[in-house]
């Protein structure tokens, strides 16, 4: 993700001034283009020696089709510490009892909010005692309306748009509901209680206009000053700060 641009560089001249004789060339490509493109290059035989892999996803495709290096012997010889990961983002990266890559980055979910929208109503900063319910009485206080009742800032969105994004509100929703987002069986459950439970929360903020419904925007209402609570990822930590 571009967000990540800088801290990718920063990273590169760590490692080229460890290893001199090797020189990283980085090429970025927008994430709606990359895995297309990593697939032509696969399939042309002309590919990246590192890229990266969304293991939630595509992984195992991936070692299916034999495109990726088993990387298992070299953390063995190396020594490299696995206790450094959580152990449920490391079974991410392993595949049968072997390792086909490691973790860059944790795909973490936060909830990021304005100060001055919070300061302006002179309200409480979020902590770690809050319940979903001191989130809808937080977005109903800092939805923000002009004369003519059209909203200037709204009170939550997720990824600076509607709450309709899966990765960054509604799963982690449901898991700290304590759902599943699949059975033992490897189907996908949406109509458990916790599942249903969290997308009439959902609902219930968007219809009262406390966030943006779907297709209101395209740009981000968080970074534009027109989001007071915003749940994003871990890789918007840099950027919005």
């Amino acid at each position: 993700m571009s967000e990540q641009i800088d801290g990718i560089k920063t990273q590169i001249s760590a490692f080229e001034k460890k290893y001199p004789n090797i020189k990283v060339k980085l090429e970025h490509v927008p994430w709606e283009e990359y895995w297309t493109k990593l697939q032509t290059m696969i399939a042309g035989g002309d590919c990246w020696d590192i890229f990266t892999m969304d293991n939630g996803f595509y992984l195992k495709d991936y070692v299916a089709k034999k495109t990726i290096v088993d990387i298992t012997s070299f953390i063995e010889k190396d020594k490299i510490d696995l206790s450094v990961y959580p152990s449920g983002i490391l079974k991410l990266h392993n595949i049968n009892g072997r390792y086909y890559s490691l973790p860059r980055d944790y795909d973490t979910i936060a909830m990021y909010f304005n100060k001055k929208a919070f300061d302006e109503l002179k309200l409480k900063y979020p902590d770690t005692n809050w319940t979903w319910e001191d989130v809808k009485k937080a977005a109903e206080k800092l939805t923000k309306k002009d004369a003519k009742g059209s909203v200037v800032r709204y009170g939550i969105t997720a990824d600076g748009g509607a709450l309709a994004v899966s990765q960054g509100f509604l799963f982690p929703l449901i898991l700290s509901l304590g759902g599943s987002l699949v059975d033992k069986e490897g189907k996908v459950v949406l109509d458990t209680p916790p599942a249903v439970e969290a997308l009439s929360f959902t609902k219930e903020l968007t219809e009262n206009g406390f966030a943006p419904k779907p297709g209101v925007t395209s740009e981000d209402l968080f970074i534009a000053g027109r989001s007071a609570m915003n749940f994003g990822g871990s890789w918007m930590l840099g950027y919005y700060a």
